[in-house]
């Protein structure tokens, strides 16, 4: 029997890279469904009058509740209090933003016309 002397890598670069891509493109795609999944439901919360009026303690019990035992459960529960806290702000300014919106779409009508 001969031993292998072989200098050759068993994994040229090439397989190594075409292991890699995949795993790595199903991640970025994971990721970027992710991103938009919470998008799309911030939108849905924001549009509700009601997310404006949402009862600050009754949040952080849920937001303690979801982040119970989490090695970063303090910056966990800080990251979801500002999130919380600019969608209910959108939420409390959309109906301004929306009368700012109408009133200067009937403008622009009336100046055509």
């Amino acid at each position: 029997m001969e031993a292998n002397t072989s200098t050759k890598p068993a994994f040229s670069p090439e397989k190594i890279e075409e292991l890699l891509t995949l795993p790595m493109r199903q991640l970025s795609h994971a990721a970027e469904t992710q991103q938009t999944a919470i998008l799309a439901l911030t939108t849905i919360l924001a549009v509700m009058a009601e997310t404006g009026k949402l009862p600050a303690d009754r949040l952080a019990v849920v937001a303690s509740a979801l982040t119970a035992g989490r090695a970063d459960a303090d910056a966990a529960r800080e990251k979801i209090a500002a999130y919380l806290s600019l969608v209910m702000n959108i939420a409390k300014k959309l109906p301004e933003i929306l009368a700012a919106n109408e009133a200067a779409v009937a403008a622009e009508k009336k100046k055509k016309n």
